[in-house]
């Protein structure tokens, strides 16, 4: 029912929201709203940006004010009214169902664009109001708002505009960790939607900006990781399996090649996992050599080996065992018998 509602509703819906809109999107990702941040920086000469994050988005969305978004939008009341059932179904927890009196299930399939819907009314006080008092760059994903300017009382400025409105007129509220509302320069280094970018100085003295996947991502990767592989309810070809595809979701999403710095230190950290399984027999959930209690200081430490170059000695390793096992068998590399 959810999937059809918004095949209806994300056509009508998709011309009125704004280009400052990048989360889910068609044709649009974190890529292209990094991208748009990185070319704001080197062309207009931004220096810092101030990120905010609205506390509780989806769980706090008002339904009044939702309804009232799409009224704007849609001209078919018993429409509304199914959209409307759809975002307030109950949501079963704790071994019972419990029914919303504000808020829709985060992850569901009407979940983010109902969010888009309800926050385009930010994106145009921003676009008109704001824009008429502060030189800025915006770009909202979903519920984080991102804002670059070219000083810190300016960001915090807008931070404070941003946070009154969203009070005043959508009943949410910014989120008070430090973490996630924040001014920073960018020659410290910023954190931005699974991204760390940073300007910095290259070996001719020049300025140049630069992307890398942040710390915290890499290390949700190795979590990811380490559940599976301990998964002791799946087999050793289960674990391959998830692990092949959890890898192939991760290169496109952050458009990564194996010779990357990132998914390098990613292959080598499964292929630790791996070699732990197999010194601890089929199917083994041991944990890898570096994580384990008393392992060598160097072990994890790991030697980052193009993929191919490593799968090449692998194979000359196994080679080397297999014409071992066949020489102590009584049979030559060539299959005669000795």
């Amino acid at each position: 029912m959810q999937r059809a509602i918004y095949w209806v509703l994300d056509p009508l819906c998709e011309t009125s929201l704004l280009e400052c809109s990048y989360g889910y999107r068609p044709n649009r990702s974190t890529f292209e709203a990094i991208s748009a941040i990185e070319q704001e920086i080197e062309t207009n000469a931004f220096r810092y940006l101030s990120k905010c994050d609205v506390e509780k988005c989806f769980d706090s969305l008002d339904y009044d004010i939702l309804h009232a978004a799409l009224q704007r939008r849609i001209d078919d009341p018993a429409f509304e009214r199914l959209i409307m059932e759809q975002a307030q179904c109950p949501i079963y927890e704790h071994g019972r169902w419990n029914g919303a009196t504000r808020g829709i299930a985060q992850g569901g399939v009407l979940s983010s664009l109902l969010c888009n819907i309800y926050l385009h009314a930010l994106d145009e006080m921003v676009m008109t109001v704001l824009k008429a008092e502060y030189d800025f760059f915006y770009v909202r994903y979903a519920d984080d708002l991102l804002f670059l300017t070219h000083s810190a009382e300016d960001g915090r400025a807008i931070r404070t505009h941003i946070g009154q409105f969203l009070h005043d007129e959508l009943r949410l509220s910014l989120s008070t960790k430090e973490h996630k509302c924040y001014t920073k320069h960018i020659n410290q280094g910023i954190s931005v939607l699974g991204w760390t970018i940073i300007r910095e100085r290259d070996h001719t003295g020049a300025w140049h900006i630069k992307r890398r996947v942040s710390k915290d991502r890499q290390a949700n990767w190795r979590t990811r990781v380490d559940r599976i592989n301990t998964n002791a309810s799946l087999t050793r070809a289960e674990r391959d399996k998830r692990l092949g595809q959890y890898t192939q979701g991760l290169r496109a999403a952050y458009r990564l090649t194996d010779t990357d710095e990132p998914m390098r230190r990613h292959l080598h950290y499964i292929k630790d996992w791996r070699g732990s399984a197999q010194r601890g027999g089929q199917g083994s959930t041991a944990k890898p050599a570096h994580k384990r209690e008393n392992a060598p200081t160097n072990v994890g430490v790991l030697l980052l080996r193009g993929t191919h170059a490593s799968r090449a000695q692998g194979d000359t390793h196994h080679s080397g065992i297999t014409h071992e096992r066949k020489h102590r068998h009584g049979v030559s590399r060539r299959g005669e018998k000795v």
